[in-house]
């Protein structure tokens, strides 16, 4: 992955849960679903996909990203981004009509 954004954050709060909140920061500051979150290998999470949902309770979109164990990405670092030339899982939900 060239291109992408680097986030830190050294709070107690879950690998995981970081990524995240991450994944919907990035998503609403530039409109593109990232694939591929970078992390150091001594907070590799426990599932290589993470699936996130991008929006609010009554619309938005569901994602998978991969999360990869990068030894050049520092403690408490996630870079996150899209690798070249890849198409991005993307299932839409919309609000149930009633």
């Amino acid at each position: 992955m060239k291109i992408g954004k680097l986030y830190f954050d050294e709070s107690n709060t879950s690998t995981e849960e970081k990524i995240k909140q991450f994944i919907a920061s990035h998503y609403e500051k530039t409109g593109e679903i990232p694939d591929t979150v970078c992390v150091n290998p001594s907070q590799m999470v426990e599932d290589e996909t993470i699936s996130v949902f991008l929006g609010d309770d009554a619309w938005g979109v569901s994602c998978s990203v991969r999360v990869v164990s990068d030894p050049s990405t520092l403690n408490n670092h996630f870079f996150i981004g899209r690798k070249e030339n890849t198409e991005v899982s993307v299932y839409e939900t919309r609000p149930e009509t009633s």
